[in-house]
């Protein structure tokens, strides 16, 4: 609760972040691999990523 603003912040830039990284790492896949699932591996892996150190902060 007492950081309330920092946390909107994180999530905010975070999200910024996914949209800005997501559209090249595709488009780069697509255009040097000719395949889209080398792109969507690593988002998968960014996800997981995020995931852990959340899980791990709340423990």
């Amino acid at each position: 609760p007492q950081h309330t603003r920092y946390m909107a912040g994180l999530l905010t830039t975070g999200y910024a972040v996914g949209q800005l990284v997501g559209p090249v790492l595709s488009s780069l896949s697509t255009a040097l691999l000719h395949r889209l699932e080398p792109a969507l591996w690593i988002a998968g892996l960014g996800l997981a990523a995020a995931g852990l150190l959340i899980w791990r902060r709340s423990s």
